[in-house]
């Protein structure tokens, strides 16, 4: 009996050790513990995944399977499809997969399930929709589409806060949670009411003008104001939490995760 009831209590104490240990690798109600990650990357995937994207080669190992799980599956959700004189390839899949899944890797629903097509062009493209030559354009009806040449350049340079992969993303995010389709994801619908409060409040968006770290065109409206947001919250996270640390708060919450935490860890465990 006391053997049994060691054995329980180590197994206990296990479990409290590594619930304080991992507690903040997503910071609110998110669990990777349960669950088992059927899919996973080969090696050469992962070494494409590892070389252009900074986001995946900081996580810990338990929360990479966790990744590389959502990519693959964001994969073969999708239809791919090519425009022009290229043809789609591994890299291109896991390229613009990661853009995604970094975005929503803290929040249960992360397939954006309203956009089935992802179309890409070698370079800018003329849009039906504005009429005009575009790097990227999210299309409520089911599209997202990419110039390729701008979503590369977006990955090399990870520290200038232009990414257009994580701007479309954004996009499709608030798209299909502001709508009525039924796509909205619970926890991230519930806290768009704060953003709309911060960028309808003068004094905030004065603040985040005087401090220069958004480009010009944020300030066109919510929608753009939101992308630029999540390309400058994952590509210089130090920057907007130590220059705006209200708004780099308010991300944490609605996208459910700290970059600077995930990175402080790999540097620790460095």
């Amino acid at each position: 009996m006391h053997i049994i009831l060691l054995i329980f209590a180590s197994v206990i104490a296990i479990k409290i050790w590594n619930y304080f240990l991992n507690k903040n690798d997503l910071v609110i109600n998110f669990n990777p513990h349960k669950k088992i990650f059927i899919n996973k990357l080969n090696s050469e995937q992962k070494d494409i995944l590892a070389r252009y994207s900074s986001y995946y080669r900081h996580l810990p190992s338990r929360l990479k399977l966790l990744y590389e799980d959502r990519v693959i599956k964001f994969i073969k959700e999708k239809q791919f499809v090519a425009k022009g004189d290229h043809t789609i390839t591994d890299e291109k899949k896991l390229l613009i997969a990661d853009s995604a899944i970094k975005l929503t890797f803290g929040l249960h629903k992360f397939l954006y399930e309203q956009f089935v097509e992802i179309i890409i062009f070698k370079d800018e493209f003329y849009s039906e929709f504005s009429n005009l030559k575009e790097k990227g354009e999210t299309n409520p009806r089911g599209a997202i589409i990419f110039s390729w040449k701008d979503i590369v350049y977006g990955d090399i340079k990870e520290d200038d806060g232009i990414n257009l992969g994580l701007h479309e993303f954004a996009h499709a995010l608030m798209v299909q949670n502001i709508g009525y389709q039924g796509y909205d994801e619970e926890y991230f619908s519930n806290n768009i009411c704060y953003f709309e409060d911060f960028y309808n409040n003068k004094e905030m968006i004065a603040n985040v003008r005087e401090h220069h770290l958004f480009r010009e065109y944020a300030f066109t409206n919510k929608m753009e104001f939101f992308a630029i947001c999540c390309e400058q919250f994952f590509e210089v996270p130090e920057k907007i939490k130590s220059g705006l640390p209200k708004l780099y708060k308010l991300l944490c919450v609605m996208l459910n995760q700290d970059p600077l935490v995930i990175y402080a860890k790999n540097e620790i465990n460095n």
